[in-house]
């Protein structure tokens, strides 16, 4: 093949790429089962229900399509959990840091994010076919109380690592692939905001009578930054400067924050 052939196939190929480039909308970023606008800083999750029943322990409020644990969670969804990362960076979130007990992070750090499930049809006690939607919280009740948890999740990000040589995202790469989970956990997305574990929440969180889905029914998950465009962060570090006594004298130790 002469070199003015390859000069033209690459020239070609070049300008494909740049007029499909040209033709997606700005501001919006399409990946499988997942969407994210950037001027309205929303991202929409498509999802189906995993059909959990009433009373069932319920510990995820949406898992990734490779996950296992269809039968301890609200839904599952069709997108990959790094691409719904990838879908709250793209609006302008910043991923913040997941509970890791080995490292002495005990609470999820991160940005607010409010979530939201969308369906037409039925569920629970509610009979209509009309388009509904609720917070997301509003699927699991704690046994005790009855009632949801309220203030939104906040966006930990999971995390990469390096297993074997390769980098991975650990919510896609481990068990039980959370997207959103209920209790404080490591490899997640989107974590609860506040410190609650395994075992401190498993007896007493359980799928929400009112908001019950038979199984693959579509549903969307809607996230949204709680925080309006340009406040400040709601996550900050703060360093704290311990000097020791200088002399034997019982000059006591300093401490700045």
């Amino acid at each position: 093949m002469s070199r003015h052939i390859v000069r033209g196939l690459a020239l070609f190929f070049l300008t494909l790429a740049g007029a499909r480039a040209a033709d997606a909308p700005a501001g919006r970023l399409e990946l499988p089962g997942v969407t994210a606008d950037r001027a309205i800083r929303t991202v929409r999750i498509e999802a189906r229900a995993c059909g959990v029943g009433e009373g069932t322990s319920t510990e995820f409020y949406l898992i990734a399509p490779n996950s296992g644990h269809n039968y301890e969670a609200v839904a599952v969804a069709r997108a990959k959990a790094e691409d719904v990362r990838r879908a709250l960076e793209f609006i302008g979130v910043p991923p913040g840091r997941p509970v890791d007990g080995d490292r002495l992070h005990f609470w999820p750090r991160g940005e607010r994010i409010n979530a939201f499930v969308e369906w037409t049809g039925p569920s629970g006690a509610d009979t209509s076919a009309a388009p509904r939607r609720i917070r997301l919280e509003e699927t699991i009740i704690d046994k005790r109380t009855e009632k949801p948890s309220s203030g939104g999740f906040t966006f930990t990000g999971s995390r990469f690592d390096t297993v074997e040589g390769r980098q991975v995202f650990l919510a896609d790469e481990f068990e039980p692939n959370s997207i959103i989970s209920a209790y404080n956990l490591e490899a997640t997305v989107l974590d609860i905001p506040r410190r609650g574990s395994q075992g401190e929440l498993y007896d007493f969180q359980a799928a929400n009578p009112e908001h019950l889905f038979k199984a693959d029914t579509p549903l969307t998950v809607v996230l949204e930054p709680a925080s309006p465009a340009g406040a400040p962060p709601r996550a900050l570090d703060l360093d704290l400067v311990i000097r020791p006594p200088t002399d034997a004298s019982g000059d006591v130790p300093r401490f700045t924050l």
